[in-house]
């Protein structure tokens, strides 16, 4: 498809979302913790290949090389408790693991692969021994990342206001996928659900969902808040995102956001295990679980 018809597709999307929920806000119960304690959990996301749910915790300053990061892995049993937790199952300065402020989690093979300030980090899923680490040269945030299908990562970088293209498979090879203005300090992303492979970005200093093009030149899809949205996820039909700074949990409309869930400032990089959302509260230290409307 060319990029009119895949910005009119995803806009369809956005609209059936709005349409289908309706654009008042609702609020919701707060659900109950599945896990409590942890220390800034910032991503917290489910690899289907495994059953595994895996939280990254930055355990200290978002931006500080203190090596003592943490990746927390579970399983939900039929009750819907979590079981076989490993606190531990990653952590900075254990079994030979470099690991400082992790955010952002994605998959590939046998690795899963998180952002750590200025490098991607790879362990084993079902060990956590570490495995392949690409430093990304002059990068100072690095805070979400998504796998695309040819097996390369693409990763933003909120403090330098790009987002780069990471290829594991091609000896690490790193270049700069986009740096327009517009991307305003970019945090999370996606990929088009409809298979076009367009890259979706929330801007953190502007509330904006964006589309970025292959030549990397970004166009605005819907403004969701005045700043501080994170995480972003697609799930049985619509776009759920979340707002840090305001705490709540919004389905983005083509007209604009709808509530469907407010707490507490801090609500993180959501994920989904196909029927749920996966929302990390990073203020208050816990994940929960949150049904889709």
């Amino acid at each position: 498809m060319g990029s009119h018809r895949n910005l009119a597709f995803l806009l369809s999307f956005l609209a059936a979302a709005g349409c289908a929920r309706g654009q008042e806000s609702t609020e919701a119960t707060p659900p109950e913790a599945l896990l409590s304690d942890l220390d800034h959990p910032e991503s917290f996301q489910f690899d289907p290949a495994t059953g595994w749910y895996f939280v990254s915790c930055i355990v200290g300053k978002p931006g500080e090389k203190d090596g003592n990061g943490e990746v927390v892995r579970f399983r939900l049993a039929e009750d819907g408790k979590p079981v076989d937790v490993r606190l531990d199952f990653v952590r900075g300065g254990k079994n030979g693991v470099t690991l400082h402020a992790p955010k952002g989690i994605a998959f590939d093979g046998s690795h899963l692969w998180v952002t750590d300030v200025d490098h991607v980090r790879a362990f084993d899923k079902e060990t956590g021994a570490p495995g392949p680490q690409i430093e990304i040269p002059d990068a100072k945030f690095l805070n979400d990342l998504v796998a695309s299908p040819d097996g390369a990562f693409y990763v933003s970088d909120t403090m330098e206001g790009k987002i780069f293209r990471v290829e594991p498979h091609d000896g690490g090879r790193v270049s700069v996928y986009s740096e327009e203005e517009r991307l305003a300090n970019p945090n999370g992303l996606a990929l088009d659900p409809g298979g076009s492979g367009r890259l979706l970005v929330l801007t953190w200093k502007t509330g904006e969902l964006l589309q970025v093009h292959a030549n990397g030149t970004t166009g605005l899809l819907v403004k969701l808040s005045e700043g501080g949205l994170d995480g972003i996820v697609w799930l049985e039909g619509a776009w759920y995102v979340t707002d840090y700074k305001a705490g709540k949990v919004l389905v983005a409309g083509e007209a604009g956001p709808r509530v469907i869930f407010e707490g507490k400032a801090g609500l993180a990089d959501l994920g989904t295990d196909g029927k749920r959302l996966l929302v990390p509260s990073m203020e208050e230290g816990k994940v929960f679980l949150l049904s889709p409307e």
